[in-house]
């Protein structure tokens, strides 16, 4: 059920940036309109792990940042590097 409400909220945020719109997700993604429309709505409670996989490539490419952050984050704890890995 994670997965499912993430996926629908990875495509949520992605429009939510304005960078994409649904058709635009489709055509980068090769993901059917209608199947991210059916995810983004609930209506798709099964979305596959390669769309899935497609989404979150494009999510992360668009919010770098955020990404890049938590990555730092991690490592910060547990391996107390001395400067950020990943520079904005």
């Amino acid at each position: 059920m994670l997965n499912i409400n993430l996926t629908r909220e990875v495509i949520k945020d992605i429009l939510s940036t304005e960078e994409y719109s649904l058709l635009g997700i489709a055509t980068h993604t090769h993901i059917p309109e209608e199947v991210l429309s059916d995810i983004a709505s609930g209506m798709n409670k099964n979305p596959t792990f390669e769309v899935s996989r497609k989404l979150f490539e494009l999510h992360m490419t668009i919010r770098r940042d955020v990404y890049h952050n938590m990555v730092n984050k991690i490592l910060s704890e547990h391996l107390e590097p001395t400067e950020p890995l990943f520079d904005k």
